[in-house]
């Protein structure tokens, strides 16, 4: 949905709580938000330079997580638009969840004026990010995805009536077929 409080919400407003639907809107965010917790000295979460293996698997399995969340928007784009819109959210995602924030992020944060907030302007930036993200998805939609008009809809559904019809057809003879086998079975 590309309206303004579809947008502005983040999808919240039309979104069921569920687990599965908190993953896909968390998710490809994941290691910005283990960034976001090192970066403001909570906890060791995103080793900026890792220096043991536990550390690389902190980086790694937060990076697979964001990963994991990219990959399942782009299908979910797929399944609801086409694959050309699934691989296109799945990019934009791949440079505003992922390769932006790793790149900047850090910096964002760590300059004089951002300094002492830097966990309220870490999630403002993953907010703006995810703006970007449906912003930039909206305007390619609207100018690629050309939803079924409603005659070939209607006209789908014709043809699905028409083949129900058939295979209840065969299904009926199937089975009158199968009693009257049996019916000469039984007088042998």
């Amino acid at each position: 949905m590309c309206d303004v409080q579809t947008i502005l919400t983040v999808h919240l407003n039309h979104m069921k709580f569920n687990s599965f639907n908190l993953f896909h809107l968390i998710a490809p965010f994941a290691n910005e938000f283990a960034n976001l917790i090192t970066i403001s000295g909570l906890a060791n979460l995103y080793p900026h330079k890792p220096e043991s293996y536990l550390d690389l698997l902190k980086i790694y399995t937060f990076d697979i997580i964001a990963l994991t969340g990219i990959i399942s928007n782009a299908v979910i784009a797929s399944k609801a638009y086409n694959h050309l819109l699934g691989v296109i959210g799945g990019v934009l995602f791949l440079i505003f969840a992922f390769t932006f924030p790793n790149v900047f992020m850090h910096d964002i944060l760590y300059s004089s004026y951002f300094s002492k907030y830097k966990i309220i302007t870490g999630l403002i930036i993953i907010y703006c990010l995810e703006l970007i993200i449906n912003l930039s998805f909206c305007f390619i939609k609207s100018k690629i995805y050309k939803p079924k008009e409603v005659s070939e809809i209607i006209e789908t559904k014709e043809v699905e009536h028409e083949l129900t019809d058939r295979l209840k057809k065969t299904k009926k003879d199937d089975e009158e077929k199968k009693i009257e086998e049996t019916k000469d079975i039984k007088k042998e």
